[in-house]
């Protein structure tokens, strides 16, 4: 997770991402919002993975993000 600055805006974002895939990042206002587009973000590039290998890793990514999820929300 790491702050970020619109460009258009200058409104401080928050920028989510799991620690296996980097690439997919998600900028929301907050750490929950963040979250939860993240884990809809890794849903989609789970679904045009190219092999089992890959969707099982994408599988357990977004596991780890809902488990954060659950965990922020007490």
């Amino acid at each position: 997770m790491d702050d970020g600055l619109c460009p258009d805006c200058s409104i401080v974002t928050k920028c989510v991402y799991h620690r296996d895939f980097p690439e997919i990042r998600a900028e929301c206002g907050t750490v929950a919002e963040g979250t939860a587009y993240l884990a809809s973000r890794l849903a989609l590039h789970g679904e045009g993975a190219q092999d089992a290998w890959r969707r099982e890793l994408i599988d357990r990514a977004i596991a780890d993000v809902k488990g954060f999820i659950e965990q922020s929300e007490g």
